[in-house]
């Protein structure tokens, strides 16, 4: 996921590269588990990468794992970040304007 609102940067920030690359990793399945803020429970497997896309021709919104995932977690910050994602990217895809508020 990335956390640019205003389209990507022209130079992808380190942050962007390094999920880009976990990304690829999980889905050539040689990602190493990792655990940035901690594990929260046994059953945590660690960072997760995932890639969120619009598909204009069918009008949905795609979240992409790149491998079989039963849960996840964030902190505020991310799961704001993630929700301000979906919406711009169900806002492409709409078919009439979207008008929605976080917070």
């Amino acid at each position: 996921m990335s956390t640019s609102h205003h389209g990507v940067p022209e130079q992808p920030s380190p942050q962007d590269l390094s999920a880009m690359n976990r990304f690829m990793d999980q889905l050539q399945q040689r990602a190493k588990r990792a655990y940035s803020e901690g594990r929260i429970s046994p059953k945590d497997e660690g960072d997760l990468a995932f890639a969120i896309s619009a598909d204009m021709e069918k009008r949905i919104v795609l979240i992409d794992f790149g491998k079989e995932v039963t849960w996840i977690g964030m902190g505020p910050e991310q799961a704001v970040a993630l929700a301000e994602k979906l919406i711009e990217k169900a806002k492409m895809v709409a078919t009439k304007p979207l008008t929605v508020k976080i917070g």
